[in-house]
């Protein structure tokens, strides 16, 4: 049995393509792969890891306002497809699995039209322009949360709500065991984190309570500012009780041992703040397509798992209040861990890749 695994850009795209992979792997150690990714993206490294044959495609978004930007990413979309037939032709692929990304509208088109069997993962509450656009030619939608159902009216038959595949780290990890391992005994850690590139919003809000978290006892607070904020590091060579980082490498022990999460709404990330069981303190970003990053924050809201704060309200003295009555209020993290926990379904990946392997 041989899959084409369409995945590719941010790695909340790319790790549900990896786990779903190694999910099949061992349920049919005789399942083939190729993987189709960006040019230049770390999906490549991904699919090397996984020994996967790669497949790299030039991906444009067409949601650029510009009309000489869509003529050439729908002319290079539909170069793409032509290609993506014929590799589907020559490796007589059974299936395709997409987990989002730039890459796949042209592995979806290409699929539709040989009427090759489509299993596509939505990442987000709010379904991506892919999921949206090919949905009604998929044999299966796996979703993440409640909620995208409602909009993918006419699907709702192939839907299934079996969560967001987290990577094998994590399903490792325990509080204790990490904290072990990172040498933190009672501390309080606190974890700051704007997403891989950085947040200037979020590196400027740490910024202007920093005097306030270095007069705290018994914290730890560790900021990544993001490979594009650098010069953050300077301000904070000096400081006692927080210590910045431009990327955390272990991040999933970083995560299992924190006390306090403040950072973005993507899908991945929230998605481990409930395998984990954290409380958290959730920033959307605004500068991702169709406001979703805000609707993943409200599943976690509406069920108290978690306290939203708007990126354009940071600087506002409220936002230094929530975070600091969360510092000293132990009873209210416990509240929104637990019940951050479990609020995303577990065992994603495994689930997912026996519907996939039960419906060949």
């Amino acid at each position: 049995m041989k899959f084409l695994v369409a995945a590719g850009g941010s790695g909340g795209h790319i790790f549900p393509g990896q786990a779903i992979v190694q999910a099949i792997k061992s349920l049919e150690p005789k399942a083939e792969f190729i993987w189709v990714g960006t040019e230049e993206g770390k999906e490549r490294d991904i699919a090397k890891l996984e020994g996967i044959p790669y497949v790299p495609i030039r991906a444009w978004s067409v949601n650029n306002e510009g009309l000489i930007w869509k003529i050439q990413a729908y002319w290079f979309h539909s170069l793409m497809t032509l290609k993506l037939i014929r590799l589907l032709k020559k490796e007589k692929v059974d299936a395709v699995i997409t987990t989002g990304g730039f890459t796949t509208a042209s592995s979806l088109m290409a699929a539709s039209i040989l009427k090759v069997p489509i299993f596509m993962h939505e990442q987000n509450v709010y379904p991506g322009l892919g999921t949206r656009m090919f949905g009604k030619h998929a044999k299966i939608i796996f979703t993440s949360f409640p909620g995208s159902e409602k909009h993918l009216e006419g699907l709702e038959n192939k839907i299934r709500l079996l969560g967001n595949p987290v990577r094998k780290e994590f399903s490792r990890l325990t509080y204790e065991k990490a904290r072990q391992e990172l040498g933190i005994n009672d501390e309080l850690l606190v974890l700051s984190v704007g997403g891989s590139l950085g947040s200037r919003n979020i590196n400027d809000f740490i910024r202007s309570i920093s005097d306030d978290i270095e007069v705290l006892d018994n914290v730890i607070w560790i900021h990544v500012v993001g490979m594009d904020y650098e010069e953050e590091l300077e301000f904070y060579k000096d400081k006692k009780r927080i210590k910045a980082l431009c990327f955390l490498q272990d991040l999933p022990r970083y995560l299992a041992a924190t006390d306090l999460l403040i950072t973005r709404s993507g899908a991945s990330t929230i998605t481990e703040i409930s395998v984990l069981g954290k409380a958290s303190v959730l920033i959307p970003s605004k500068n991702v397509l169709d406001d979703h990053q805000t609707m993943n924050a409200r599943v976690y809201t509406d069920n108290n798992a978690a306290i939203l704060i708007e990126d354009d309200r940071l600087q506002d003295q409220e936002s230094k209040e929530i975070i600091f009555e969360l510092l000293n209020n132990d009873k209210r993290r416990r509240e929104l861990a637990k019940n951050s926990r479990g609020l995303a379904p577990q065992d994603s990946a495994l689930k997912i890749a026996q519907e996939i392997l039960e419906s060949l």
